[in-house]
């Protein structure tokens, strides 16, 4: 029996699960690894009131965190993703984008951007599935994808 993914908003008392995720995630080739493993305490400095979190779980576990943050030009987001290679990668993606594309466009969202590492190829075909079309150029040595609302 395959088990459900479910999506939700992210909550302090998630911090753990997420800052597991992100640990895997920030290890696999491609990924950009902070300085250092990712603690839950530091979460609460990355997540402003502005951002929006949603996190996947099955079974009370969280297997993965999507995060979309405001930018500078009004109804500009940036995206991030945070879903490490498994069983439910996909279902966990697909689920992820529903919750975190209804969020954007509630907000009068405009674009959405996502800024990958040349490296990532789950990346870059996550968001090329997810819509997102190639951006002007690269920022800060990466590649820049653009999803318009």
């Amino acid at each position: 029996m395959v088990s459900k993914v479910s999506v939700r908003p992210a909550q302090v008392f998630d911090f753990g699960g997420i800052a597991a995720i992100l640990n895997r995630v920030f290890g696999r080739p491609g990924t950009v690894m902070p300085q250092g493993p990712v603690k839950a305490d530091e979460l609460s400095r990355w997540m402003t009131e502005d951002d929006i979190w949603h996190v996947a779980e099955i079974e009370g576990e969280i297997v993965g965190a999507q995060w979309i943050a405001p930018r500078q030009e009004r109804g500009e987001w940036e995206i991030a993703t945070f879903v490490p290679r498994g069983d439910h990668d996909i279902q966990t993606g697909s689920q992820l984008w529903e919750a975190t594309h209804r969020a954007a466009r509630s907000r009068a969202g405009k674009r959405i951007f996502a800024f990958i590492h040349p490296g990532n190829e789950g990346a870059i075909a996550y968001y090329r599935s997810r819509g997102f079309e190639q951006g002007a150029g690269m920022r800060d040595g990466k590649i820049v994808k653009v999803f318009r609302l």
